[in-house]
């Protein structure tokens, strides 16, 4: 079992008891009695299959996201962030989305981003742009 938790500015996961700090600035990782290396604090493992790892490097390549922790690019907005969250876990079949999501871009209140989004009037621009999001999960 596998739980992630977020203090003081810092990831911290307990898998099979086993506490592991992973600092996300130096990209490294201390722990007691540590037994593996590779050990992914921020996603669960739906989000880390080979399907879905396809699915962020499409994001990373189209500017979405950022580096191995799929972080939100500074031009990603919340509501753009959202939608990919939303697509994802249609696409993925991910139960509870918001929370996972929320969790893994440490932000809050997705889902109010997204109705924010659907009440939107859509310029050509946004269109565009959702689109190349549609294209990325097809």
């Amino acid at each position: 079992m596998t739980r992630n938790i977020f203090v003081q500015g810092g990831y911290y996961e307990i898998h099979d008891n086993i506490f592991v700090n992973v600092n996300a600035d130096s990209k490294s990782q201390t722990s007691e009695n540590a037994q593996s290396s590779e050990v992914d604090v921020l996603w669960p493992d739906e989000l880390c299959s080979d399907e879905a790892m396809g699915y962020w490097q499409k994001l990373e390549r189209k500017g979405f996201v950022e580096n191995e922790e799929h972080r939100l690019a500074e031009t990603t907005t919340l509501e753009l962030a959202a939608y990919i969250g939303n697509k994802f876990a249609d696409v993925i079949g991910i139960p509870n989305k918001w929370k996972v999501f929320e969790r893994g871009w440490n932000v809050k209140n997705l889902g109010v981003y997204l109705n924010k989004l659907n009440n939107r009037a859509m310029n050509r621009e946004l269109k565009k742009t959702l689109s190349t999001i549609d294209d990325v999960f097809e």
